[in-house]
């Protein structure tokens, strides 16, 4: 259970967890819900990487150079990573 809650955190998606699992999408998310602390905890490792992709966005924006190409390139970053 460890490995999937890692994968999560890695960003991979539900259908790459699936896979990895040997299960179907639909599978792999039934199993998510079918225990409250095992939903509980994949939420909050959605919620983890969430954070960091914010995180990601700030830093793209605070580090860009001080043109407007720049400026535009990384506002499309932070918004890609938001």
């Amino acid at each position: 259970m460890d490995a999937i809650f890692e994968m999560i955190l890695d960003g991979l998606s539900q259908r790459d967890i699936a896979a990895v699992a040997g299960c179907s999408d639909g599978a792999y998310r039934l199993w998510l819900l079918a225990d409250p602390t095992r939903s509980a905890r994949a939420i909050e490792a959605r919620q983890m990487l969430g954070q960091h992709w914010d995180e990601q966005a700030q830093a793209a924006i605070r580090d860009a150079v001080a043109d407007p190409i720049e400026m535009t390139r990384a506002r499309e970053m932070a918004q890609h990573f938001r």
